[in-house]
């Protein structure tokens, strides 16, 4: 398109461009982005540039005289005229825009969004206004479009059939909750806003706490994507729930935020712990058997047949050996008879041995080594609160060692007799300071003994390392 003929009496002197002539000032007018036009103060046109011809489809020479209500809409020509004239009274200069949604009209009578500022011009040629204009049509287009995404994410989000969370790994580590649907807050027994800035981690049974909590930062690290796995969280009445958990990382711009989708599995969970209790109990009452029948029966005739030969024997030092024997003997059936109680006794619930041997195991991953495991005595057969307690008491301090004491070893020991109940937990570690506090989990741990009779005593063995030990008498 060649260059238009330029108004000089229009654009006024050099002086008035800061040194540029028209003709100069007219090209920087031209090579603007927005549609640039020059209006007096009756609205008729006296300038535009190139892009407004593009953008209205009309030819300069058919704009130039014309009242600007040409490149609007008919409808709204009344008021903007209304508008105009008020400008006028008090012009000022106002961004694009300026919160309105504007029309405009091309020369095929089509119409199109706009934003539009206005800057008031006074020079010797009079009051003038100074309009920019900016066709909005593919940036609206573009904000419908995420605006409908989002609406369809939330509707999605709130009305699926399973728990769904938004939840942010905080890079101290912390999983905050962002936005739960009333799903998942059914699940838990509370409510939505209950839940909403929650540490996700504190809602969780305390044995899959540290597990979640590991995968998290492999996420807000970037080691892993996507996770699924069986959790218990807990309920606003304090039980617990089950849930099969399918999280994914959606955005990495700060820490990690994840999506999650939770499925109650309770009741699966349920039956098959029933399933797993009913092959525990006929294992034990099948072991119960075999040692009663077989073992039981052998050692039993060991002893006599001993027993029977002591007349026999030519030195006092053999006898002696052969009671000593016999009374081994006699130890290690009571020990098998105990055994064998302890087997019907709790064969319709979770043994001791098995939350001990639990609780150990999952402290591998954190520890960085197994801890050497012995039992010694009928340790199945202490009531269930003392269980719990002992439990409670073999976790904390393996997490004491995982936290503290920088070990490569660990030895794990459960002594039960008749009068006491006994955990002894000694490491290689850097030892306990006497000089410091204790900490809490030491706390804790003195206190479950406390609340049973018991005692804790802890010290730095002349070896190194450190040695607890955890005392209550058995009921």
């Amino acid at each position: 398109m060649a260059q238009p003929e330029v108004d000089v009496d229009v654009l006024g002197s050099a002086a008035h461009w800061g040194g540029l002539d028209a003709r100069r000032a007219w090209g920087m007018l031209e090579s603007a982005p927005d549609g640039m036009l020059l209006t007096d103060d009756d609205g008729v046109v006296l300038a535009v540039n190139r892009q407004v011809e593009r953008l209205f489809g009309y030819d300069r020479a058919e704009l130039v005289g014309q009242r600007i209500e040409l490149l609007l809409p008919e409808r709204v020509r009344d008021a903007h005229e209304v508008h105009r004239n008020r400008y006028q009274a008090e012009p000022v200069v106002r961004s694009m825009g300026a919160g309105l949604d504007l029309l405009a009209r091309r020369r095929d009578g089509s119409e199109f969004p706009v934003e539009v500022g206005l800057s008031p011009l006074t020079d010797d040629g009079g009051p003038a206004v100074v309009a920019s204009i900016r066709d909005v049509s593919e940036r609206l287009a573009v904000e419908r479009r995420l605006t409908l995404s989002e609406e369809t994410f939330r509707t999605s989000f709130e009305n699926a059939p399973v728990g769904m969370t938004l939840a942010c790994v905080e890079p101290d580590g912390r999983i905050m909750l962002e936005q739960v649907n009333t799903t998942f807050a059914a699940l838990l027994g509370g409510s939505v806003d209950s839940l909403v800035g929650v540490d996700l981690v504190t809602i969780l049974h305390p044995d899959d706490q540290h597990q979640l909590a590991d995968a998290a930062g492999e996420m807000a690290a970037g080691a892993r994507d996507a996770l699924e796995t069986e959790t218990r969280y807990r309920r606003a009445d304090g039980t617990h729930v089950w849930l099969l958990v399918h999280a994914c990382v959606i955005d990495r711009s700060d820490g990690a935020r994840t999506l999650s989708h939770l499925i109650d599995i309770t009741d699966r969970r349920g039956r098959e712990a029933a399933r797993e209790r009913m092959t525990t109990m006929e294992d034990r009452e099948r072991i119960a058997r075999d040692i009663h029948d077989l073992v039981i029966q052998r050692l039993f005739g060991a002893g006599m047949r001993l027993q029977a030969a002591i007349p026999e024997m030519g030195s006092e030092a053999a006898v002696v050996r052969a009671h000593e024997t016999i009374d081994e003997l006699d130890l290690a059936i009571r020990e098998l008879r105990s055994a064998i109680f302890s087997l019907h006794h709790r064969a319709g619930t979770r043994s001791a041995t098995a939350e001990l041997t639990e609780a150990i195991e999952r402290a591998v991953d954190r520890l960085g080594f197994r801890p050497r495991y012995v039992v010694d005595g009928p340790v199945d057969a202490i009531d269930a609160v003392q269980c719990s307690e002992l439990v409670a008491t073999v976790r904390e301090a393996l997490a004491n060692v995982a936290r503290h004491a920088g070990a490569s070893s660990a030895h794990v020991g459960v002594e039960v007799s008749t009068a006491v109940i006994a955990l002894t937990v000694v490491d290689n570690g850097c030892g306990i300071d006497p000089s410091q506090p204790r900490g809490e989990g030491l706390a804790n741990m003195a206190t479950r003994a406390a609340r049973l009779g018991g005692s804790l005593v802890v010290d730095s063995p002349d070896a190194g390392g450190c040695a607890l030990t955890w005392t209550i008498p058995r009921r």
